[in-house]
């Protein structure tokens, strides 16, 4: 039996260039994928930071719209947790004719591989007669 030898087709992929494009595609899909995971891990945080600033800044807007007698008086040094994911520390400090309220929010973020505890604080002085007095000095 004689075997005829004409031109073959050479049009197409051979075995290696398929497993070399499978490779290929492979790496570039697993490097996607950690690409992905650092955004998503990237975003959760700055959703968690913008929460704890929303929590503090609401939280000075109440007392700056309370009166200095409240303030001076009757502001408790406090900790909350107002949802169980953040903690809210208030403290008052007299400083001088006025009082210094810090407000301290803590969280969590289990996700970060190192120093996973974070915090966002805001100080804000309260005087009886305003801040006029500081201001222009």
């Amino acid at each position: 039996m004689v075997l005829n030898k004409g031109k073959f087709d050479e049009s197409g992929f051979t075995l290696i260039e398929m497993v070399l494009v499978i490779t290929i595609i492979g790496f570039a899909f697993a490097g996607i994928a950690a690409l992905f995971t650092g955004v998503m891990l990237t975003r959760n945080a700055n959703d968690k930071l913008l929460q704890a600033t929303t929590m503090a800044e609401d939280k000075m807007e109440f007392y700056r719209n309370q009166s200095y007698d409240y303030i001076s008086d009757t502001l408790p040094s406090a900790t909350e947790e107002p949802n169980g994911l953040f903690t809210i520390n208030t403290t008052k400090e007299p400083d001088g004719d006025g009082y210094i309220v810090d407000i301290t929010v803590e969280w969590d973020e289990p996700l970060r591989k190192q120093n996973n505890n974070r915090t966002y604080s805001i100080a804000s002085y309260f005087a009886e007669e305003g801040l006029n007095d500081y201001i222009n000095q």
